[in-house]
């Protein structure tokens, strides 16, 4: 990952905080942007272009390092049709990072009514032909964890599924470049 696209997602993870909290009226949010603009123009050593929406709960940052967005419950609208999603999954968090030196990068997090063992197989099963390049089962407690890099044509797509009280918590990051 480049130092630019650290700071870029950095930054976009601290203002998540702002998505998170409510504002009050329209005064509210434009200084909760212009703070959030403020604060991506401190890290990213630059101009940044910031777009918070807390009421719809998504926030968007371009730098001329790059850019990324991201909400509450939302998938990236560029999520790859080929990478599916577990049946049932609650979207908590979706993400879109845009980095020219990386490549984008897109991440969904949320909770998936299935098992961790489940959510393995539909990957293992929908990615047959990637490669799994990395992968890692624990037990801890009652905890069980899963997790798999699947990799094919420079792409990758990097899982992990982690039981809880709740379901299943689940990570999917697609990164192509």
């Amino acid at each position: 990952m480049s130092r630019n696209h650290r700071r870029v997602a950095a930054v976009a993870a601290a203002l998540t905080i702002v998505i998170a909290t409510p504002a009050c009226g329209k005064v509210a949010d434009k200084v909760s942007e212009r703070a959030a603009e403020e604060a991506a123009e401190a890290a990213a050593g630059g101009d940044a272009e910031v777009d918070l929406d807390p009421d719809g709960g998504s926030i968007a940052i371009e730098t001329e390092d790059g850019s990324i967005s991201g909400g509450v419950g939302e998938v990236p609208a560029d999520w790859p049709d080929d990478v599916p999603l577990p049946d049932g999954l609650e979207v908590g968090l979706g993400s879109s990072v845009d980095d020219p030196s990386t490549g984008p990068i897109h991440s969904v997090t949320g909770t998936a009514p299935a098992s961790p063992a489940e959510i393995v197989a539909l990957y293992e099963d929908a990615l047959a032909g990637w490669e799994v390049t990395s992968q890692l089962d624990t037990t801890v407690d009652d905890t069980v964890s899963a997790t798999r890099t699947f990799e094919h044509d420079g792409r990758a797509v990097d899982l992990i599924a982690s039981s809880g009280e709740t379901g299943t918590t689940v990570t999917v990051t697609h990164r192509q470049g």
